[in-house]
């Protein structure tokens, strides 16, 4: 969804430490080369990706040149390069170390000659894959040092990713460098350019993306995720308030690669609404991404989906961090299955989704537009109606703030013994300030009613909404009398 992501629940208290970190000076320098290794490893079961093994990396000198890939601008990656630094011992969990590097581009360093101030390590930069020179998988970018653009990444190695989905890491989304823990020589200061001691480490932000451009569109698409149930696994990243505008759904033609942008979709369609992070690896129809969890929820279903890069949108304030400017996410390819500690990962194939079908009319009952979205993550059903619904209604009727309509709409489901059923409800809604978002309330609350109850399984098979001006004003309606 991170950008404000979180991290498992249980913080690790024993990161904590109290100094600050200096300004970001000393450029990087080159020395050393990777310790040799008796056998290949290989990140991919076929042998097609040899990775280097965290005890190697760690025994690098500090300077040791490595090199990365990261898409600036559409499909195709392009090369970042760096330096060893050191690591921190036990920051992803008992025994478990993150790696850190500087890392130099034109992007990242702001010497382009598009004149574009120094982006730094930007949000939906993590997941990208970090090289030996001789080619080895070390890790993905997954935290950076703080918000003022500076280029030092902890890198969550290889060896933790590739058993994504059968282990029990634990770790916070932010953590302060113990001293205790930090193991950088002097050598290693210089080459960070700082002394990293005290400092503090966040997980690189995904770009969090939902709903239709516009400032006024944004703030209600926000809104209604804030609304989203707390008791969904997903409640912390759908309340966060930190949706973007989504880049429309185009075709995206290319295929997933390493160091290219992908998108983790709870929906699809004419409601997109996911996070967007790069790739770190792809295991024949097996995808690694982003180094860090997008909800730490373990098993998941989201759709997986390629994206086209504007820019990187550099942060000039040292307030709110670069971001990966997203032109085109394009249809789901796929389904992610796990969302870890140390990363996603989703395989190349069919997806599973149901339909929610908005259909617009005028005061007259003439159809207006119909709308479409496909929910991949069954939790966000409730959210992705309500939102979807809310966009129609604005979109088309040009009502932002008082009306009156008549809604009308029938959930499909099946139950846990297999039976099918369909509930149809009806409301009239009218408000001087919220009828688009009264619009999408009321079925999005039977759609949440159905699929969250506490007695069976169901599954929700599609949902088709109506909404019916019926005036421009909101008006009252008072009983008449009773038969």
């Amino acid at each position: 969804m991170h950008l404000l992501l979180r991290g498992a629940n249980s913080p690790i208290t024993r990161l904590v430490a109290g100094l600050a970190a200096t300004a970001l000076g000393v450029g990087l320098s080159i020395s050393g080369a990777p310790a040799a290794h008796a056998a290949e490893s290989y990140f991919c079961s076929d042998n097609t990706q040899p990775y280097a093994p965290v005890a190697d990396v760690e025994a690098f000198d500090a300077g040791t040149a490595v090199t990365g890939l990261s898409v600036t601008k559409g499909t195709t990656p392009d090369e970042f390069t760096g330096s060893y630094i050191g690591y921190i011992a036990d920051a992803l969990g008992k025994g478990k170390d993150l790696l850190l590097f500087r890392l130099h581009s034109d992007v990242i360093d702001g010497t382009g000659a598009d004149g574009l101030k120094a982006a730094g390590i930007w949000a939906g930069m993590s997941g990208s894959p970090v090289y030996t020179t001789d080619g080895k998988l070390i890790g993905a970018v997954a935290y950076s040092l703080n918000w003022d653009n500076l280029p030092v990444a902890g890198v969550t190695p290889a060896e933790y990713m590739k058993s994504i989905g059968s282990t029990a890491l634990g770790t916070a989304s932010t953590m302060k460098i113990n001293k205790d823990k930090l193991k950088v020589s002097s050598a290693g200061t210089t080459v960070a350019g700082t002394n990293l001691a005290g400092a503090s480490l966040s997980q690189v932000k995904t770009v969090n993306v939902a709903g239709p451009a516009g400032t006024r569109a944004n703030e209600l698409t926000n809104l209604t995720l804030a609304r989203t149930p707390k008791t969904a696994k997903s409640a912390s990243t759908l309340r966060s308030r930190s949706f973007l505008p989504a880049a429309a759904q185009r075709n995206v033609t290319e295929p997933l690669v390493a160091g290219g942008s992908v998108a983790a979709l709870y929906a699809s369609g004419d409601l997109i609404a996911g996070a967007i992070g790069t790739v770190t690896a792809i295991c024949g129809d097996t995808v690694y991404a982003f180094g860090h969890p997008m909800d730490a929820i373990g098993k998941t279903l989201l759709g997986m989906a390629n994206a086209s890069t504007a820019l990187i949108v550099p942060d000039g304030t040292g307030w709110y961090g670069s971001y990966k400017q997203v032109s085109r996410i394009g249809d789901p390819i796929g389904m992610i299955t796990q969302d870890r500690t140390v990363g996603i990962r989703g395989t190349i194939g069919d997806v599973t989704s149901y339909g929610v079908d908005v259909a617009v009319q005028d005061a007259s009952g003439a159809e207006v537009a119909t709308y479409h979205s496909d929910v991949i993550n069954p939790e966000v059903g409730a959210s992705a109606v309500a939102s979807l619904t809310t966009q129609a209604t604005y979109e088309q009727l040009d009502e932002w703030y008082s009306g009156t309509g008549k809604v009308s709409w029938t959930i499909a489901y099946t139950r846990a013994d297999g039976t099918t059923g369909t509930l149809t409800n009806t409301q009239v809604v009218a408000d001087n300030y919220w009828f688009g978002e009264y619009a999408g309330e009321y079925p999005a609350n039977d759609v949440w009613a159905i699929s969250d109850n506490e007695f069976e399984d169901v599954t929700i098979d599609s949902v088709q909404v109506t909404v019916q001006l019926l005036s421009a004003d909101m008006l009252t309606y008072a009983a008449s009398g009773v038969q």
